[in-house]
């Protein structure tokens, strides 16, 4: 995957989300900043019974400072508005 603002590489291995085929999820990345400091919420979809929102860290490109995913609390790395490369 490359960052869509500078093109650098910020990961060599992922999976594309079944549903949502613009989103990746990973493990490894590299290039990336993590926002520990910053948290953001995601609400569960209406209708559905869960322990609340889910509370994710943004992630920007380390060269040109995009915001191109977030981290979960399990660190496992979501993608978006990325460009993918199928090498």
């Amino acid at each position: 995957l490359s960052c869509p603002c500078c093109f650098a590489i910020v990961c060599l291995d992922c999976q594309q989300h079944h549903s949502y085929h613009q989103q990746y999820r990973a493990v490894f990345v590299q290039n990336c900043e993590v926002l520990r400091g910053e948290t953001l919420q995601a609400e569960p979809p209406q209708g559905v019974q869960g322990e609340g929102a889910d509370s994710y860290a943004p992630v920007r490109c380390k060269t040109c400072h995009a915001e191109i995913a977030v981290m979960d609390s399990e660190e496992v790395f979501h993608f978006f508005d990325v460009i993918p490369s199928n090498g």
